[in-house]
């Protein structure tokens, strides 16, 4: 099961129009090996290999390039399109719009996505500051002239497309002239919005965050209402409660806090009442008397870090 542009919000589906997931009818494959082929596009000393189904790219220098594309007739402007790929980059060029390619040609647009070791940006936009030498799932979505760029089903830059393109295709890899980039690759997978997923009446499904916050000097129990505006990010025409974590995506069961949704949320934002039912750690800084870790000395109050997400139809 997958969750192309949302958390899990609709029932999912594996109809994908292009994939490569290493494997093909038993046997391990490079993209231009399997049976519905991906077209190769090797230069210089770049490289591809295959090692237990992880494909391994390689374009050590901005003169060398290794990158896949795939033909997909679906994907048009007006139809929408998600290209979607577990990806981790171990090197990489600095410097905006370089790095690793993913790019939808979506008929008349075409969406460029550039990941790097610290980060990535939708082609001409600002980077966005992420670790991403780890695994991640990493979704582009476009629709008309928008572009948006989900890891691991939360929404972290928007955008607009990069360059008119009279194709529909998909590419994944490292670019000539763009830039180096070395990464290794699990599953790439593309196809247009189903439709229930373009919802024209209502909007466009999305997840915003994690946005983290911190309570200071909340006593034990003691309670704060917190009220959280977040149309500047997203206004949803529908929209789920949002989930709470601590920093660290850890459950708040069993810390002794206590998230309450209060009456007072709509598509812009949304009031929590937050209560230290018994948690005792994580006491502020006074300048006085320096960190506390108890009752007389320091801040005599724990400080509460807690992160949201929200999952909801973006209003049109």
């Amino acid at each position: 099961m997958t969750a192309p542009l949302y958390g899990g919000l609709l029932l999912a589906s594996d109809d994908w129009d292009a994939s490569w997931d290493g494997v093909d009818a038993g046997t391990l494959v490079l993209p231009d090996e399997q049976s519905d082929a991906w077209t190769d596009h090797q230069t210089g000393n770049g490289a591809a290999a295959l090692s237990r189904a992880i494909l391994a790219l390689t374009s050590p220098s901005a003169l060398d390039g290794m990158y896949y594309e795939k033909t997909v007739s679906g994907l048009t402007y007006s139809s929408g399109a998600v290209l979607e790929a577990r990806v981790k980059i171990t090197a990489s060029s600095t410097a905006d719009d370089t790095g690793f390619l993913l790019c939808i040609n979506a008929g008349e647009c075409q969406h460029r996505v550039w990941l790097r070791t610290d980060g990535l940006n939708i082609d001409g936009f600002d980077e966005v500051e992420l670790d991403l030498t780890s695994w991640h799932v990493i979704r582009v979505a476009a629709t008309g002239i928008d572009t948006r760029v989900y890891i691991d089903d939360n929404l972290v830059a928007s955008g607009h497309f990069s360059a008119l393109k009279e194709t529909s295709s998909v590419l994944f890899g490292a670019v000539p002239g763009y830039g180096y980039a070395t990464a290794n690759v699990s599953f790439v997978r593309a196809r247009d919005f189903f439709d229930y997923e373009e919802l024209e009446e209502a909007g466009w499904l999305s997840t915003i965050g994690p946005s983290d916050f911190t309570i200071e000097d909340l006593a034990k129990g003691s309670a704060i209402a917190l009220t959280v505006d977040h149309s500047s990010t997203a206004s949803f025409s529908l929209a789920e409660p949002p989930t709470f974590t601590d920093q660290d995506d850890d459950s708040l069961h069993d810390q002794g806090i206590y998230v309450q949704l209060l009456g007072e949320m709509d598509g812009d934002g949304f009031t929590v009442l937050v209560t230290n039912v018994s948690y005792d750690g994580d006491y502020g800084y006074s300048v006085e008397n320096g960190y506390g870790y108890g009752y007389e000395d320091g801040t005599t109050l724990p400080d509460i870090y807690l992160r949201w997400r929200r999952t909801g139809l973006v209003a049109l």
